[in-house]
C-alpha cells in the first residue's frame, strides 16, 4: 500500500465503520457479522513484472464498482437494471431519461419527452 493510501486511510481508523489501514485490502463497512469485513480479491502475478498497479488497479476497480452498484440499488435509484434517478443536466442525459421513460413506460419518445419537461416545470 502506497504512503498516499495508507495516509488517507488512517483517519477513518479513528471512527466505527470507516476505512482502516491494518490490512492493503479493501475495507467494507456494510459487512453483517461485524463492523467491518475485508475485500482482498487475488489478482495473482503481473503480466509485466515490477508493474505493481496493473491488476491490483483493475481489482479495486471492479471491487468499487460493485460496492457501489449494490448502493445504488439498495437506496431505490434503480429500476430492474435501469438507473432511474437520472439527473438531466446535459442533452446526453436528457436523451438517456427519455429513453428510460420510454422503456419502463411504453410511451413514445415524444410522449417521454413531453412528460419529463412536465416535470421539469413543476405542472
Amino acid at each position: 500500500m502506497t504512503q498516499f493510501v495508507r495516509g488517507a486511510l488512517d483517519p477513518g481508523a479513528q471512527e466505527p465503520g470507516r476505512a482502516s489501514s491494518s490490512s492493503p485490502a479493501i475495507r467494507a463497512p456494510s459487512c453483517r457479522r461485524s463492523s467491518t469485513c475485508t475485500i482482498a480479491p487475488g489478482v495473482g502475478a503481473e503480466v509485466i513484472a515490477g508493474s505493481t498497479r496493473l491488476k491490483a488497479g483493475t481489482a479495486t476497480k471492479m471491487v468499487l464498482n460493485m460496492l457501489t452498484t449494490g448502493a445504488m440499488v439498495r437506496i431505490g435509484k434503480t429500476y430492474g437494471n435501469l438507473m432511474v434517478d437520472v439527473q438531466t443536466g446535459s442533452e446526453k442525459l436528457k436523451d438517456r431519461a427519455r429513453r428510460i421513460v420510454n422503456i419502463v413506460t411504453g410511451l413514445d419518445y415524444e410522449e417521454a419527452d413531453q412528460l419529463l419537461q412536465a416535470r421539469r416545470s413543476g405542472t
